[in-house]
């Protein structure tokens, strides 16, 4: 019997929050069936595997395949593709997301890296666009007040202002972060916690 491949299924199980039970419904498969596999009395072949390995989101090849396995390169890129958000800012989020997808079961570290990224990210793009809709209302009811005569460039100079330091904040915790994971040290973001 592969004990490896039940081991791995059982750390994929678990770590996707599945019992037994729920993965038995999952894939279709009976409760027994599900335990026999993880404690490597029998071992998946064709059609099972392809179910289990389906819910648990990996492909039967991984799934054979699978080891977590060390790569702070990896680790590096995913950090710094939250850069994306100066192209535009939700590609802060969506292009680390897809990284987090991809990698998170196979590469040391990824799941809770991809969840502080993301967390960080969400909450600086919430945190930006609260203020974008609150400085266009201001700017409305300016405009509704003095109409033509509008106040000196002074209200949209602070404004560019504390958009440049939102900017700033997110690319400095980024570079700082990612020198974090190059000498493989706890990294720090502050956030809300929406991933856990």
């Amino acid at each position: 019997m592969n004990t490896e491949l039940s081991r791995k299924i059982k750390e994929l199980r678990t770590r996707l929050g599945f019992t037994q039970e729920s993965l038995a419904e999952e894939t279709k498969l009976s409760l027994r069936t599900i335990q026999r596999i993880e404690n490597s009395e029998s071992e998946p072949r064709g059609d099972t595997l392809k179910k289990i390995a389906g819910v648990l989101k990996v492909t039967p090849d991984e799934l054979m395949d699978w080891s977590e396995r060390k790569d702070t390169t990896f680790l590096m890129v995913l950090n710094v593709s939250s850069l994306t958000f100066l192209l535009f800012p939700l590609l802060g989020i969506i292009v680390p997301l897809i990284f987090w997808v991809l990698k998170r079961n196979t590469i040391i570290g990824a799941d809770t890296l991809g969840k502080k990224i993301l967390n960080f990210q969400i909450t600086w793009s919430i945190i930006f666009f609260t203020f974008q809709t609150l400085a266009f209302l201001t700017i409305l009811r300016v405009i509704n007040i003095f109409g033509d005569k509008l106040p000196g460039l002074g209200s949209q100079f602070s404004f560019l202002s504390i958009i440049g330091v939102l900017y700033l904040i997110n690319i400095v915790f980024v570079v700082y972060n990612t020198y974090k994971i190059k000498k493989e040290t706890e990294i720090k973001y502050p956030a809300l916690r929406f991933l856990r």
